[in-house]
């Protein structure tokens, strides 16, 4: 039974995939829901539902914005390894013209996954934007790893 049903989620979250890369955000999300339903503590999930949610219509962009990285946060609390929950805040971060905080996360994901694409090139765009002025280039490594090198002592 436990397995049958980690099957039948699997199969919504590849449905729900599939919806967002489509850019489908209604689909996407009663996909998402309902694997939500079967495997609720799934981190990788849960991060890509609250950035469906992110995407969906909302007249107040400001609070959908914290509200879905909030959610994103606490799950890469339990998985902080998760590039793609940093590349979600980093493109929220971007949306809101956070460059500086979009800049941290997009290196992040790139310390993550040194071949992430999309992260590479958003990295770039924010780099490049005219509000990023000179001395606010993110530390080598993202937000984590510079974590990382101040609690064990290395520069």
């Amino acid at each position: 039974e436990f397995e049958a049903q980690g099957n039948r989620a699997l199969i919504f979250v590849a449905r729900g995939r599939n919806f967002a890369a489509a850019e489908q955000w209604r689909e996407a999300c009663q996909e998402l829901s309902a694997a939500l339903e079967l495997d609720p503590e799934n981190p990788d999930t849960n991060i890509l539902h609250a950035w469906v949610i992110y995407n969906l219509p909302y007249r107040d962009q400001l609070a959908q914005y914290a509200a879905c990285r909030s959610r994103i946060e606490i799950q890469l609390q339990r998985d902080d390894c998760n590039p793609e929950g940093y590349y979600y805040i980093a493109r929220m971060s971007e949306d809101i013209r956070s460059m500086a905080d979009a800049a941290e996360f997009y290196s992040t994901v790139l310390s993550l996954d040194p071949k992430h694409v999309a992260a590479r090139e958003g990295l770039e765009r924010v780099r490049t934007h005219p509000s990023l002025g000179e001395g606010h280039e993110s530390p080598e490594g993202g937000r984590l790893f510079g974590a990382l090198r101040s609690l064990f002592g290395r520069s």
